[in-house]
């Protein structure tokens, strides 16, 4: 009876530790994730579109705004939130995976965008200045692709709450302790 037990204590303990080991290789404990959809960029996707980018510049420490619209072979981009992009236009890639290419003159580089998550809001991106990294991004970013204006807005707005400092509550019996 004791082996038995001794025998199911240790089979249990290997597949713990097989869990472990193939979690921490998987990058499961470094925060990496695989992307949470399978939806791609492709030309029929984009054609007609338009989408408010909101980003976090760390550099800069705050959030940037763009707005974006597509043909089936162009992208206007403007800076800010608005309905008529124009600031420039230029023809963009798909490359394989879904993944966009266009240049941006601003930056003086090509960007490479793919969706790591799609909600009924917005995209959130993997954005990067290298088709490597684009392709190899598994976490969560500070980039988005919003369907709607008002949503960015609201975003926004939510994210520079956030980093103002909160009121701390008053304790319990502190008015009575100066009176």
């Amino acid at each position: 009876m004791a082996m038995n037990l001794v025998f199911c204590l240790f089979v249990i303990l290997l597949f713990v530790s097989i869990w472990l080991f193939e979690r921490h290789y998987s990058g499961a404990t470094s925060g990496a994730q695989q992307p949470l959809t399978d939806l791609e960029f492709s030309r029929e996707y984009l054609a007609g579109k338009i989408f408010f980018n909101v980003f976090y510049r760390g550099y800069e420490d705050s959030w940037k705004t763009a707005t974006l619209q597509f043909s089936e072979t162009e992208v206007w981009v403007a800076t800010g939130l608005t309905e008529h992009p124009g600031d420039f236009v230029q023809q963009y890639e798909i490359l394989e995976g879904g993944i966009l290419k266009f240049y941006i003159p601003e930056d003086d580089e090509y960007t490479y965008i793919r969706i790591f998550e799609a909600t009924e809001e917005y995209l959130n991106l993997c954005w990067s200045d290298s088709l490597e990294e684009a392709q190899a991004c598994h976490m969560e970013s500070d980039e988005y692709f919003f369907f709607d204006r008002s949503c960015a807005e609201k975003f926004i707005v939510g994210q520079d709450q956030k980093e103002q400092p909160q009121a701390l509550p008053e304790a319990e019996g502190q008015n009575e302790e100066q009176e």
